[in-house]
């Protein structure tokens, strides 16, 4: 019986934490949307619509996976917009023009 329960638990406890990782996954891929939106906006074009990107992007993500979208977030990390042109163009092409 004690067995049983603590099974019962265990097995509880890994479905919970395997919808956490999920969640956690989630928001993370949100969050890199919305800097890599964000960014675009205050390097290029103060009027750029951050909503409708965030929203490509996100679909993108779904589509592609994370890949994509974490490559372009993690070029654009501490780089100058200038810098961010040059250097993150291939990788970003997909979610900002």
């Amino acid at each position: 019986m004690l067995r049983a329960s603590l099974s019962l638990s265990l097995l509880i406890a890994g479905v919970l934490c395997a919808s956490c990782s999920d969640a956690a996954d989630d928001i993370d891929q949100f969050s890199d949307c919305i800097d890599i939106c964000g960014r675009y906006q205050e390097c290029f074009d103060e009027d750029y619509d951050t909503d409708t990107c965030s929203d490509r992007c996100e679909d993108m993500e779904h589509r592609n996976g994370a890949t994509d979208v974490d490559r372009c977030e993690n070029c654009l990390d501490d780089r100058s917009c200038v810098s961010s042109v040059f250097e993150c163009g291939s990788e970003c092409v997909d979610i900002v023009p």
